[in-house]
């Protein structure tokens, strides 16, 4: 109950309904088994901020609020001579939960890049390469309708964006008449034809760019992408 959250500092869109169901399912979690994994605060003149923990610890307020349990919450603090910058890159590094979606890593980067961070940097610190980090900071681009979208699981993030690249000011008037064409089904790339420009040598080479490769085993190769990379190449090839 003494912990205070900052606004505006985790990237998590709370109002999407995938992380709403997150925090449901780990209340349902906690109100059987507690919580396991720390939260971690950093202290102000006494005062303990949040810096790493926000889903678990909305969910355990849950169980406060609604069955008026008290619980016992792990707390660490952070490291004493961390900088925002490394405390926000903590954040993301520490996260064994659900995984960033791609609008909410935009937007954690975007964060990292005003506070005076190169992207190398960033890179480096979160090891995910430059080539992908260039790549999520365009998703700041995409507007209120875009998001919307894909938040309600109408659309894709990739597909949004490529619509968002290829028609500017025009891309939220293109979305929404792609999606009364889909007629309440998920858009896809033939719903906004002529917008989305399918280049199937160019969907491999950015999908392999952005992938991480193990082949080291002489009989299997593993292949690991970002999901929206493996959106646009099944659509290239017509999978």
């Amino acid at each position: 109950r003494d912990i205070k959250v900052r606004e505006g500092w985790n990237f998590r869109d709370f109002k999407d309904k995938e992380n709403a169901e997150h925090i449901e399912n780990l209340y349902l979690s906690i109100k059987e088994v507690g919580v396991k994994e720390p939260l971690t605060v950093s202290f102000e003149k006494g005062v303990a901020w949040l810096d790493d923990g926000e889903c678990r610890y909305r969910a355990a307020m849950l169980c406060i609020e609604r069955d008026g349990t008290d619980i016992k919450v792990p707390v660490n603090s952070e490291e004493r001579y961390a900088s925002p910058e490394d405390r926000l890159i903590n954040q993301r590094i520490r996260n064994s939960g659900k995984p960033f979606r791609v609008f909410e890593d935009a937007a954690f980067f975007k964060k990292l890049v005003s506070l005076g961070m190169q992207q190398q940097d960033i890179a480096r610190k979160c090891n995910v390469s430059a080539g992908r980090i260039s790549q999520i900071l365009e998703y700041n681009t995409v507007g209120k309708v875009g998001r919307e979208m894909v938040a309600n699981g109408q659309a894709s993030a990739s597909l949004v964006m490529e619509v968002t690249k290829n028609e500017g000011s025009e891309a939220e008037k293109v979305l929404l008449e792609g999606l009364k064409a889909a007629k309440g089904k998920k858009l896809k790339p033939e719903h906004v034809e002529g917008s989305v420009k399918v280049n199937v040598a160019k969907a491999v080479r950015d999908a392999f760019e952005y992938a991480h490769i193990d082949d080291e085993d002489d009989e299997m190769v593993v292949i690991k992408m970002p999901m929206d990379e493996w959106v646009k190449l099944k659509a290239a090839a017509k999978l």
